[in-house]
């Protein structure tokens, strides 16, 4: 019998990308073409009503999609789909022409202000929350431009500092030139409105570098993508920048996804915020440190296994793994598309329904989102119930496989603390009034994850980009990347050129794999009455110096909703995270238990960080060029030719003072 496995052959952003296809309360749509299958095998035709129902919402899926959705990976189906279900224009990010003649005069704010009569704000960024952030602002306490040029202060000291063998944060990528003018943009519209541009007005979050914008480039955490610029945002940048958001940078990941331990090319290694010599969690690090850090309000990450799971519960936070397709990908860097998901990361669980109403908004561009069978709710932060736990059914999934050679028992893993730890959580529940099922087992659940790649989807991708790279195959070329990512070039090429057929008949097994699991993980659920099963997000409950145990495969495998929620620190001050994983698209109960818990308990707690003060020592265009040293340098001296892991906390650590030394910032070397 195994362990949860050590993240190397599940990987955190897998291999592949597969079709885009819609999910329902019963199954999984897939297209016509397989709907031509069913009907002409008299085996599959017996298969319950699961089959005639993918078969009517495949052909009013191609009703709106006009056509095959494999030819056209993000179809618009937005003419053929009810005017309800077009998104509300919101805040226009790209410039406010508001007549504020007759307005009165700000407050003239220090940090922005070269007046010696300038006003210094009484208002501390760390821990803040979007709330306090608006309640600064409509009291006038602060205007936006402070606020993230305070962030901006605070990321540029803090980021690259290193001390001794302690490597930097690095959470970084890019810094967004262009966020102090939204950051005037949203003043004005204050200032002319007397109100504020939307529910995230001027709050500060960064994306993970595998994401679309217009104003950072996209790296995929590798210096093969050449820094590609987009000419678009993603379908999540660009809500959350029209509920008022400031996109504040791009963040740190491994290597193409490959891997949960915040290892890569483009970037070198990212820290935990709690331990710099531990490990950041992954493939999305840079998201999770910065915003544990209190460098930005709120951090977005993908997920295939373990890459928005793992990261938020070594740093402290909170996130969601939503049900699968419920938040758009569109505009995302393609990995494996059976079990891609989008999310934020967050401090508070009600930050984390605030960000996640805008991301999983419905996408009229968007394939999957087309057929209308997808349920959400109008406002995820009506889930927000102080007693959210008082009442529920959690089941502690004790063991989850069909095979005992590969058999993951999720919580004999830990030490005697961890055990400790493990059922005072428990007792936690059980004060709040939730009725804690133990030893439930999933032993007829299989493991194995399917993909069908990503180089086609890849190839769509990149159509939308600029720079010296715009072909799979062009970045095999470069030879840019890790050998623990890609052995050799032929190894890189094997992801390039693939063809429709491939992806499709790689496809429809997967498609019956995740939909069988899911209806067995339910029926146990409702044997046993369940509200969620609960679980830790890595079996050995704290980060370590490298590896990770993580169990992300059951939320991977399934598609079901999984949060995560800081349960307290490890006696050397490590988080330990908790996953809860609740029936499919029944995302607002999970988030339900998020806030109950957090309330009771309030267990997050900051990183202590260096007391770094005055005006920082570089700008952001320095900001910028001095990480891509960084992780250039990572990648010569290591990453190119040697595994990964020996790129260690000491040796980042020397590799950064080095290139900080070089470039004349030495107050960012202890």
């Amino acid at each position: 019998m195994l362990k949860p496995v050590v993240l190397e052959s599940i990987s955190a952003g897998t291999i592949g990308a597969t079709p885009r296809r819609i999910e329902t309360g019963v199954g999984l749509v897939y297209h016509l073409r397989l709907a031509s299958v069913l009907f002409s095998d008299p085996v599959l035709m017996k298969q319950s009503a699961l089959f005639f129902s993918l078969i009517l919402v495949s052909i009013s899926f191609l009703a709106c999609n006009g056509g095959n959705p494999h030819t056209d990976p993000d179809p618009d189906c937005s003419e053929e789909c009810d005017p309800d279900c077009e998104l509300d224009d919101g805040f226009d990010f790209q410039g406010y022409d508001g007549d504020c003649s007759e307005t009165g005069e700000s407050p003239d704010f220090c940090a922005v202000s070269s007046s010696s009569d300038c006003v210094e704000p009484d208002f501390d960024l760390e821990e803040v929350t979007v709330a306090e952030i608006h309640e600064a602002l409509l009291d006038e306490e602060i205007s936006c431009e402070w606020l993230i040029q305070n962030y901006h202060e605070r990321i540029l000291w803090h980021d690259l500092y290193t001390s001794g063998e302690t490597p930097p944060l690095n959470a970084f990528v890019h810094l967004n030139e262009a966020a102090l003018e939204t950051a005037r943009t949203l003043d004005d519209y204050q200032s002319c409105e007397g109100e504020l541009a939307g529910p995230l007005h001027c709050v500060p979050f960064g994306i993970k570098t595998n994401y679309g914008s217009r104003e950072v480039p996209v790296t995929n955490g590798s210096l093969a993508f050449k820094d590609l610029q987009a000419d678009f945002d993603a379908f999540s940048v660009e809500r959350l920048r029209r509920a008022g958001g400031v996109m504040i940078g791009s963040t740190a990941m491994d290597e193409f996804a490959f891997g949960a331990h915040g290892l890569s090319g483009r970037s070198g290694r990212t820290a935990n915020a709690y331990d710099r010599t531990h490990n950041s969690g992954g493939s999305s690090a840079g998201s999770a440190v910065a915003t544990a850090a209190n460098m930005m309000v709120a951090g977005l990450g993908t997920d295939n296994c373990s890459s928005l799971t793992v990261p938020a519960a070594y740093n402290g936070l909170f996130t969601m793994r939503s049900s699968h397709q419920l938040v758009s990908t569109q505009g995302i860097v393609p990995s494996n598309r059976l079990d891609a998901v989008a999310g934020p990361m967050t401090r508070t669980a009600e930050d984390l329904a605030l960000f996640f109403n805008e991301m999983a908004a419905f996408n009229p561009h968007y394939g999957p989102h087309c057929a209308e069978d997808i349920p959400r709710e109008d406002d995820y932060t009506e889930a927000l119930d102080p007693d959210g736990l008082d009442g529920k059914r959690i089941g502690v999934l004790r063991a989850v496989g069909d095979d005992p050679e590969d058999e993951l028992f999720f919580f004999e893993d830990g030490n005697a603390e961890i055990q400790a730890h493990y059922e005072d959580f428990f007792e936690e529940l059980r004060a709040e009034g939730a009725e804690v099922i133990d030893d439930i087992e999933l032993d007829e659940l299989p493991l194995g994850r399917r993909s069908s790649g990503s180089g086609y989807d890849t190839e769509n991708f990149l159509e939308n980009t600029s720079g010296e790279v715009s072909t799979f195959e062009e970045i095999c070329e470069t030879g840019l990347y890790g050998v623990s990512v890609f052995e050799d070039e032929d190894a890189c090429m094997s992801r390039a050129g693939q063809s429709l057929g491939n992806l499709e008949s790689r496809l429809k097994t997967g498609l019956e794999h995740y939909a069988s699991n899911r209806e067995y993980v339910a029926d146990v659920m409702d044997d046993h009455d369940l509200d969620a099963l609960v679980y830790p997000a890595d079996a050995n409950g704290a980060a370590g110096p490298q590896f990770t145990n993580t169990t992300c495969v059951f939320a991977s495998v399934t598609g079901m909703p999984t949060v995560i929620v800081p349960t307290g620190d490890t006696d050397a001050g490590l988080p330990v995270g908790m996953s809860f994983t609740g029936r499919m698209f029944d995302d607002a109960t999970l988030l339900e238990i998020a806030y109950g818990y957090e309330q009771a308990t309030h267990h997050r707690r900051a990183p202590q960080m260096p007391q770094l003060q005055g005006e920082a020592p570089l700008d952001i265009e320095e900001f910028n060029h001095v990480h891509y040293e960084l992780g250039f340098a990572a990648f010569e001296e290591v990453l190119r030719d040697n595994n990964k892991f020996q790129l260690t906390a000491p040796v980042f650590a020397g590799i950064a003072a080095g290139i900080l030394e070089d470039t004349g910032l030495e107050e960012l070397v202890d």
